[in-house]
């Protein structure tokens, strides 16, 4: 294109329609163009811009990351939904909230096993009668 700016992550749709990333509305956005044709904006990130994206259905579908967040796109209707992804992540990682424990497990057994007095757990973990 002629944009000064930032083009890239170009992806066909079809045999005369392309998808890119563009800077040229101060955020990442996708956009789109036919070939010898006008360029359209087809998302409009704000917060974060468009960091990917992925096409289905000759470009009729679009699916896309903004920050932390997973949209889907209808580019025909313009239907924007969140696609509801539900794992545990360090997008903003808080100490408080989030602890991570290492230890031997040989010294878990060793504990149940002689000072808690709890042989039933072992038997249920299937490793009473072994040496531990």
């Amino acid at each position: 294109t002629s944009f000064q700016g930032n083009d890239f992550l170009p992806k066909w749709a079809d045999n005369d329609t392309l998808f890119f990333l563009s800077s040229r509305s101060g955020k990442y956005n996708v956009h789109r163009t036919r070939l010898g044709g006008d360029i359209e904006q087809v998302t409009a990130e704000t917060a974060f811009g468009v960091t990917h994206f992925s096409l289905a259905g000759g470009g009729e579908q679009l699916v896309y990351q903004a920050g932390d967040a997973v949209m889907h796109l209808d580019t025909g209707s313009r239907a924007r939904r969140r696609v509801p992804i539900d794992v545990a992540s360090d997008f903003r990682f808080d100490p408080d909230l989030t602890r991570t424990i290492s230890v031997d497990i040989r010294y878990v057994l060793f504990y149940i096993d002689k000072l808690a007095g709890a042989d039933h757990l072992l038997a249920e973990l299937g490793v009473r009668g072994r040496n531990l």
